[in-house]
């Protein structure tokens, strides 16, 4: 089939199958026919996987983005977590925020790691340095904090309290794609960072992930033990295991990085339509990102106030589903009122992250999302309204 016809055929079926329904983290899907065609190519090379060109291209290109710095691609972003806490020889307790994605704690607890959580800042959501302070220790070896929403940590404070109290500072910054603040790219907070390439982050790899550090010495030992800790033909120095990034995967990722810049800019435009929306909304506060730091705007966060809006958020996000939107309750109910780690972990009261998981809706955004999408969400928020007060 010549490339016009394919091309043709292309187009054809993405208007035939365009979603009807709206999701948070729908993926971002860039560069198609070229990443078609090169995918051809790398299955006729037969390298498919074992750190290949397209490994080190993805690698060279995240690292300029990030403003320099070492960076380790791997097959997810929870490996990249548990590979970390390995090459750094973590052991007793680590403290997280419980206002995080599962995995933050799974990574953890599979090296026999005990996360140990603390609680977050109201407004922004990310952790909070007093609660986190309080948490450490003499069992401590690191605080592990979250660059959440595209947000970068008080990494100049968190960094303090660690060198005080003699212990690591990493993060995990799988919503901090491209993302930094006046001070910090994502490189350069901690002695590493460990960001998402899953099909839900704004940048994707279908599955896929990477470490980024100043740290020569560490990026090395992190290339060999993602390599099941081969440093040479039949020599194992380190105690690896299979993390590595295949050649497919690393050519979409690529591709994607190289249109950063247009889908940020996308998702800005339909942040500032969303905050139209929720500023004549009463109830309804959207989360406003700090205009002097770099963010992707992949998130809409809003906090729903059931004492003026009418509705508690779980009836929110039922009636928001029944209308094909469906939003996301993030990260409902905390890790640390999640049945596994309720069950084998002391109870700890963290008022702050109660409130958040019991508030927040995450509402669609990406390429999948336009401007008018935001409308159409406008009335079907003023329809539940609607019926809402009628019934009251």
């Amino acid at each position: 089939m010549k490339l016009r016809q394919f091309a043709k055929k292309i187009n054809f079926i993405k208007r035939v199958s365009g979603p009807e329904n709206y999701y948070v983290g729908r993926p971002n899907i860039t560069s198609t026919l070229s990443i078609i065609f090169n995918i051809i190519k790398i299955l006729h090379s037969k390298v498919l996987t074992n750190n290949g060109p397209w490994v080190h291209r993805l690698e060279s290109y995240l690292s300029n983005i990030h403003g320099g710095g070492e960076v380790i691609v791997v097959s997810n972003a929870t490996l990249g977590l548990q590979l970390l806490a390995k090459a750094l020889e973590l052991k007793g307790e680590v403290i997280i925020p419980s206002f995080t994605f599962i995995a933050t704690a799974h990574a953890l607890m599979w090296q026999n790691i005990t996360p140990v959580f603390c609680d977050i800042d109201e407004e922004t959501h990310l952790i909070n340095l007093g609660s986190a302070e309080r948490c450490i220790t003499p069992n401590t070896t690191a605080i592990l904090a979250v660059h959440i929403w595209g947000q970068i940590c008080n990494h100049k404070d968190l960094l303090a309290l660690c060198k005080k109290h003699q212990i690591e500072l990493i993060y995990d910054a799988s919503h901090a794609f491209g993302c930094r603040n006046e001070l910090y790219t994502i490189s350069e907070t901690g002695t590493a960072s460990v960001v998402s390439m899953h099909a839900t982050k704004i940048i994707h790899s279908l599955e896929g992930g990477f470490i980024t550090t100043r740290n020569i010495e560490l990026a090395n030992k992190l290339k060999y033990m993602r390599n099941f800790g081969f440093t040479g033909y039949d020599e194992v120095k380190y105690l690896g295991i299979n993390a590595k990034m295949n050649e497919i995967s690393a050519l979409i990722g690529l591709k994607n990085a190289t249109n950063l810049a247009k889908i940020v800019k996308h998702n800005l435009t339909n942040y500032l339509e969303y905050e139209k929306v929720f500023e004549s909304i009463s109830g309804l506060k959207m989360l406003k990102y700090d205009s002097n730091h770099q963010n992707n705007f992949q998130y809409i966060v809003v906090r729903v106030d059931s004492i003026i809006f009418p509705l508690d958020r779980d009836e929110f996000v039922f009636l928001l589903h029944k209308r094909n939107i469906y939003v996301r309750k993030y990260f409902y109910p905390g890790c640390h009122q999640s049945p596994i780690y309720s069950k084998i972990l002391p109870k700890v009261s963290l008022n702050t992250t109660n409130t958040v998981c019991s508030q927040i809706v995450i509402f669609p955004n990406g390429l999948s999302v336009s401007v008018k999408t935001v409308k159409t969400i406008r009335s079907l928020i003023e329809d539940i309204l609607k019926n809402a007060t009628a019934k009251s």
